[in-house]
């Protein structure tokens, strides 16, 4: 395919920037993470 190995490593770095989005939605479940006392898991939390 002719593509460098420092190119393709380069393509499946994730970006540094996280939208404003994410982070809102990181800020809400841990939120409730914290209301539940800790116990909620990813189930309880995603669903």
């Amino acid at each position: 395919m002719a593509v460098n190995r420092s190119s393709y490593r380069y393509w499946c770095k994730p970006s540094k920037t996280v939208s404003p989005q994410r982070l809102k939605l990181i800020a809400e479940l841990k939120r409730w993470f914290g209301l539940s006392g800790g116990s909620a898991g990813q189930r309880s939390l995603v669903t």
